[in-house]
């Protein structure tokens, strides 16, 4: 399996050569493919990365550029399961994509703001962790997430306007969330798992965690980024 992340600035940079690193121990096989429009200078230029610079993406608003990045892979380079996954998770355990569905989305239906939340029903899919296989209607939906968020807003363009569109690409939530069935017009498979499982936020920096395939170490968390990679490592 294969893993690509799109990055922008240094930070973002640093923390992608340490996902990055443990994307590698747990899939030696895979590997690592980081778009960008202009390489940071701590960006990890080994032989064991794939580094694509695209300066259009400069140009692009946030959410735009990460689905035009994923849009140019997947018409380019996608030839192995793939893991398209944010620069700020740790994939802790290996597992594959089910070799019957296009796409692996993980849905949630809690977040900061409690379960049930109106955030977790109108974003029902986080998107820092989404598997793909390369099938034509994985690439076709890359394709259309793009152009929905295109038409978006300049607020959900620079936020959130990737999960947005994963929810009217995909439709209801197999956990029962309240969610409008899917807008797209091409069949899709995708495979639903939990966040709880698959794209876990700790809620404590030393919270068990050794039963999580995927750690999600995101917004505030950040200074929790680096001492879970190394307990993790260990």
């Amino acid at each position: 399996m294969d893993a690509f992340y799109w990055v922008e600035g240094e930070e973002f940079a640093k923390m992608v050569n340490v996902a990055a690193e443990q994307f590698r121990r747990v899939m030696p096989g895979g590997e690592v493919w980081v778009y960008t429009s202009e390489a940071p200078d701590s960006l990890d230029r080994s032989d064991l990365y794939r580094v694509e610079e695209m300066p259009v993406l400069k140009t692009m608003r946030p959410m735009v550029a990460n689905l035009h990045a994923q849009v140019h892979f997947a018409l380019t380079k996608f030839r192995n399961p793939t893991l398209f996954l944010d620069a700020d998770t740790l994939v802790q355990k290996p597992f594959q994509i089910s070799s019957m569905a296009d796409l692996m989305v993980t849905w949630r239906d809690e977040t900061a703001e409690g379960v049930n939340s109106q955030l977790a029903k109108m974003m029902p899919y986080n998107y820092g962790v989404l598997g793909a296989n390369p099938s034509y209607e994985a690439t076709e939906a890359f394709i259309w997430m793009r152009e929905q968020v295109r038409g978006y807003h300049a607020g959900l363009q620079d936020w959130y306007g990737n999960q947005v569109a994963l929810r009217e690409l995909v439709g209801p939530v197999i956990s029962g969330a309240e969610v409008d069935p899917p807008t797209r017009d091409f069949e899709l498979v995708v495979d639903q798992q939990p966040c709880a499982a698959y794209n876990y936020t700790p809620k404590a920096e030393d919270e068990d965690i050794a039963q999580k395939y995927v750690i999600h170490v995101k917004g505030d968390r950040k200074a929790w980024f680096e001492p879970i990679a190394r307990r993790i490592a260990a």
